[in-house]
């Protein structure tokens, strides 16, 4: 079975917008946003800090560009992982 998935000129286009309104609004209420993704979502990580995500689970370190030292070397203080 073929598995899809989205490109991240797709993801930054029709998901981030509209995920910032929920953001906005959990934020607003002091709310932190724990964001779960799968694989290999390096290159949207900083999208995903732009948008205000606080958290991502899981880090699924074996995916590449995903190895847990340089992802904290990085981001550092930018976002949290659990």
């Amino acid at each position: 079975m073929l598995k899809k998935s989205y490109s991240p000129d797709q993801i930054r286009k029709f998901l981030l917008p509209r995920m910032k309104r929920m953001i906005n609004l959990a934020h607003s209420a002091g709310i932190y946003v724990f964001h779960h993704d799968d694989g290999a979502i390096r290159k949207i990580i900083p999208d995903l800090i732009e948008n205000g995500i606080d958290v991502l689970n899981p880090i699924q370190w074996k995916f590449p560009g995903m190895n847990r030292e340089g992802l904290k070397r990085e981001f550092r203080d930018k976002i949290s992982y659990a």
